[in-house]
Formats: C-alpha cells, sequence, structure tokens
C-alpha cells in the first residue's frame, strides 16, 4: 500500500519485483529484530522480494503513519485498514498478487474429548475460512 501523494511522484508497482525500485517501509518482528520478508501470493505461487529503505519500524501504527505521510510503500495485511482504504489515504498495490490470506490460529487445551462447544467453533471456523 502506499499513499496517493508518495504515488504521484513513483510510478505505482505492476510487478512484484518492482517494488524494490521504491523506498520501502520495513517493518521488522519486534521479538527478533529482523525485518518481515514481503511476499506476494497469485495462482497458488509466492514471490519473495528482497526490499530496502530508510524506515525501519516495529510498531504498526507508526508504520501506517509514516505511509500515510508519503515516506513509501509499506506491506501489511488488510485487516483494520478500512479508514484508510476507504478515506483512499492509502491505496493498495498489486492486488492481483495479494491472495494470501490472514493466518488464524485456534489453540486449546489438549484433551481427547473436546467440549462439544469447542468442536463446533473449530468446525464453523474451517468451513468458514475455506471459502
Amino acid at each position: 500500500m502506499a499513499a496517493p501523494t508518495y504515488l504521484d511522484s513513483h510510478p505505482a508497482p505492476r510487478e512484484p519485483a518492482d517494488i524494490a525500485e521504491h523506498h520501502a517501509i520495513v517493518f521488522r518482528d519486534p521479538q527478533s529484530r529482523r525485518p518481515f520478508t514481503w511476499e506476494f501470493h497469485r495462482g497458488g505461487k509466492a514471490v519473495e522480494v528482497s526490499v530496502g529503505g530508510r524506515v525501519v519500524l516495529d510498531d504498526p501504527s507508526a508504520a501506517l503513519a509514516a505511509c500515510e505521510a508519503g515516506s513509501g510503500v509499506f506491506q501489511s495485511f488488510e485487516l483494520g485498514l478500512e479508514p484508510w482504504l476507504e478515506s483512499r489515504r492509502l491505496v493498495t498495490l498489486l492486488d492481483q498478487w495479494s491472495e494470501e490470506r490472514f493466518p488464524l490460529y485456534a489453540y486449546y487445551a489438549s484433551r481427547r474429548q473436546l467440549p462439544s462447544k469447542v468442536r463446533v467453533f473449530l468446525d464453523f471456523l474451517g468451513a468458514t475460512l475455506s471459502t
């Protein structure tokens, strides 16, 4: 994603490899302090792109603020970003390469017999998220 003001002076990427030519807002894992890898997904294929940037952050709010200010491009799940996208303060890039789904994990106590309500909930999630 990027701010329209950033895209006014930098052509929008057409392919994942084009991202390497942009200023990236690099987001690093707060635990390991390593940058997250940028991946793009389409047709069951994943493409990794090496990015570099002057801005390296480990706070999602700061990364969004930097992106909105036009500091560069940022890769994030769209979950929770509706206000920025609907107001067009940020726009998505490479939409045809964004098939990856948000990872969701369910943790529960290890038991031979799961409580019915846990089994029903897990079945619901499986059916809902597989579509």
